[in-house]
């Protein structure tokens, strides 16, 4: 742990890509990250945090803390570690930029992330690629997009969203007028649902 703290207290970005050593790095990672009032930038991808690991991250976010981007790319992050980390973004206001691609996330999973945003007027960017979105959770967005003025990216690529999520999605973009980029890549969108979406973004200029 030790030279976790040492790595963590001389950097501002802390990255452990698929690390092998399973509970016990996880566990010195976390109490490491307690000691540090550096750490701006936390890339966790590919470890398969436990519901334990979740937690303490979730805790570290709600301290005082100047980290403004956390990469949380293939965990598995199902319900129980979800819940724990929405908890702690709900009025968070450092965190900037929130990496859950590749997660498995289904719809459940997916209203619980969109529905902070009425109440998180921090972040910027949100990146859900390659899960398991559909129109129920576009829909959600789409509400809460209408009450977030801060949103500038969101990534919803490779997701189950079809002409339905993207009407929902239109009629929101024509209320919010901050939001950048939104990539629907390899959904279920007709050219008709593109097009809608297009003429949103041309009409907003």
């Amino acid at each position: 742990m030790r030279d976790i703290l040492k790595t963590l207290q001389e950097n501002d970005t802390c990255t452990i890509l698929y690390s092998p050593k399973g509970e016990q790095a996880a566990n010195n990672l976390a109490s490491a990250l307690q000691e540090c009032d550096t750490l701006k930038t936390l890339n966790l991808e590919g470890n398969n945090i436990s519901n334990e690991m979740a937690q303490r991250i979730a805790d570290y976010i709600q301290q005082t803390t100047p980290i403004v981007g956390l990469n949380f790319e293939r965990n598995a992050i199902h319900e129980r570690k979800m819940q724990q980390l929405i908890h702690s973004l709900q009025n968070d206001t450092i965190l900037t930029t929130l990496n859950l691609s590749n997660n498995g996330i289904h719809n459940k999973g997916g209203r619980m992330i969109v529905n902070i945003l009425p109440y998180n007027q921090t972040l910027l960017t949100i990146n859900l690629q390659h899960n398991e979105i559909g129109d129920v959770v576009a829909r959600r967005l789409a509400k809460s997009l209408e009450r977030n003025s801060t949103l500038r990216n969101i990534d919803i690529g490779w997701n189950k969203i079809t002409d339905e999520g993207a009407r929902y999605l239109a009629g929101a973009l024509r209320k919010n007028n901050s939001l950048l980029t939104v990539n629907l890549e390899h959904n279920k969108i007709s050219s008709k649902g593109v097009q809608d979406l297009i003429k949103v973004f041309q009409d907003n200029q």
